[in-house]
C-alpha cells in the first residue's frame, strides 16, 4: 500500500532555496544516481527532486510524471518507482541523450506532451495512466508567460510512448 512515508522524500532535508536548485541543475544531468534522496529510497536512474510533479499508483509501483524543476524550467521525463524492489526506472524518454528538461516556450511536438507542472493523473487501464492539463511559465527577462494546457494524454507504460487523445465534436460545446 502506498503510505504518507513516500511523501518525506520532499520535506525530510532542508528546503533547498533558488541558489542551491540551479546549482544541482547546473552540475548534474536531469537524472542520474542522485543524492538529493534521502538514503534508502532506491537505486537505478533516480529523478532530481521537483515541486508540482503528477503521481499515479500502479499496483507496487508509481509512475512520476512532469514536474517545476525551478526557475522556468520543466520536466517531461517519466520515472517508475518499484515499492517491492525498491528501484527506480525511466520510462520516458528512452533515447539516449533525450533530455527530460525544456524551457521557453513549450515545443510542439504531437508524439508526447510538452514538459509540465501539476498535470491532473489518474490510472487508465491495466497498466496505463491518464494526464490532463498542466501548466507553466516562460520566463523572459523581467516578463513572465503561464501557460495553462488543456489536453489529454495516454502513457503506455509497456512500451514507453505517449497517446493524444483529441477533444470529441461533442466537447467543443
Amino acid at each position: 500500500a502506498l503510505t504518507n512515508s513516500f511523501f518525506l522524500l520532499d520535506i525530510l532535508r532542508r528546503p533547498m532555496n533558488w541558489a542551491d536548485r540551479m546549482q544541482v541543475i547546473e552540475r548534474s544531468p536531469l537524472y542520474r544516481m542522485s543524492s538529493l534522496w534521502p538514503s534508502g529510497w532506491g537505486r537505478g536512474i533516480i529523478p532530481i527532486q521537483k515541486q508540482a510533479i503528477s503521481m499515479t499508483r500502479r499496483g507496487q509501483q508509481i509512475l512520476y510524471f512532469g514536474g517545476d524543476i525551478g526557475n522556468g524550467v520543466y520536466s517531461r521525463c517519466v520515472f517508475m518507482f518499484d515499492f517491492p524492489k525498491s528501484t527506480w526506472n525511466i520510462l520516458f524518454p528512452t533515447r539516449m541523450g533525450a533530455s527530460c528538461a525544456e524551457s521557453g516556450p513549450p515545443e510542439q511536438d504531437s508524439t508526447y506532451p510538452a514538459a509540465r507542472a501539476a498535470a491532473a493523473a489518474a490510472p487508465f487501464s491495466d497498466r496505463d495512466s491518464l494526464y490532463f492539463g498542466g501548466s507553466r511559465a516562460s520566463i523572459n527577462g523581467s516578463s513572465t508567460e503561464y501557460r495553462v494546457f488543456n489536453d489529454l494524454w495516454i502513457f503506455r507504460t509497456a512500451s514507453g510512448e505517449w497517446q493524444n487523445v483529441p477533444p470529441s465534436a461533442d466537447s467543443q460545446a
